[in-house]
């Protein structure tokens, strides 16, 4: 399980990971690729707001807030957290799902793959 979705590159001997991304309560994923030097949280926080800027992607709450956000206006995103596809809000917010520690994170993307496809993670804007 999981092995389409890591790759080792000879050269520099570091493997990366692709992950699946969407922001919650959408249904679009977007492809993130993480390798094994930035699986931490700050570093998996920072390649998914690279990669949802670099699409000029605007929060579902832009709409619904519109102007109220003066960072909103600049086009930064601001990502409060990441965690796993499908976990209830409860438990992606403060339970078992949340991904506060490095360790979480490497456990759940490199050490327990999911038995079929990639890891699919959702996050939530601010």
């Amino acid at each position: 399980g999981g092995g389409a979705c890591r790759a080792r590159d000879p050269a520099t001997n570091e493997t990366t990971t692709l992950v699946e991304v969407r922001e919650r309560g959408t249904h679009y994923t977007k492809p993130v690729l993480i390798p094994d030097s930035a699986m931490t949280v700050q570093g998996v926080a920072a390649l998914i707001l690279e990669r949802f800027e670099r699409d000029n992607h605007s929060p579902l709450y832009r709409g619904v807030q519109g102007g109220l956000r003066k960072d909103w206006s600049r086009g930064r995103l601001n990502l409060y957290r990441f965690y796993p596809h499908m976990s209830n809000q409860r438990d992606a917010l403060y339970g078992a799902a949340s991904l506060l520690s490095d360790e979480r994170v490497r456990d759940l993307l490199r050490d327990s793959p999911p038995p079929e496809g990639c890891v699919r993670l959702e996050a939530i804007f601010v």
